[in-house]
């Protein structure tokens, strides 16, 4: 059941991810990481959840895509994109994140994903970046109040909450650059 599970949602987020709207050059910066995000989306989720572990073999590669992606962002001048921005993003939550892990407040799992999901979302729509921190940070704080409530847990599984948070990001970008009605 898990393995059907599993890929309906990898189908449906890989929908998202390459979906293009009318402008559809507009995604193709952030399609390859975004794809990645899409298929490693299950195994990350259950990882978390049950190890509290996010796996270098599924955060690393995304990173590097973002990477690639803003470089070839970049260089071949695709839309309005700000691959300086997305790199700058993904500095900053990295030296962030190192001192935040480095105090026992986050994993570098979360660290590591954190910083590809932003630098994807950057690359897909700067504006994309309100409705992720707002959906990961009111995940947290749910799952955090519930952890507390039900189990006395100290901790929570954060790496859904990115998740969650990146993937309605996207879906208010595709929302956004949805074609109105002719005029």
């Amino acid at each position: 059941m898990n393995a059907f599970v599993d890929a309906a949602v990898i189908l449906l987020l890989l929908g998202l991810a390459l979906g293009a709207p009318e402008s559809g050059l507009d995604w193709l910066a952030a399609a390859p990481a975004a794809c990645w995000v899409a298929v490693a989306t299950p195994a990350l989720v259950r990882s978390d959840l049950e190890h509290r572990r996010l796996p270098n073999a599924l955060t690393l590669p995304a990173v590097g895509l973002v990477a690639l992606s803003a470089a070839g962002s970049w260089v071949f001048g695709e839309g309005g994109r700000d691959p300086a921005l997305a790199l700058g993003l993904c500095l900053i939550i990295s030296a962030v994140g190192f001192w935040a892990s480095a105090r026992g407040g986050v994993g570098m799992g979360d660290v590591k994903l954190a910083v590809a999901l932003v630098g994807s979302a950057t690359l897909v729509d700067v504006r994309s970046l309100a409705v992720v921190a707002l959906v990961t940070g009111a995940s947290g704080v749910a799952a955090a109040v519930v952890a507390v409530r039900r189990h006395r847990a100290t901790s929570i599984a954060y790496g859904p909450c990115l998740l969650a948070g990146y993937w309605c990001g996207l879906v208010a970008a595709r929302i956004a650059a949805w074609p109105g009605p002719a005029g």
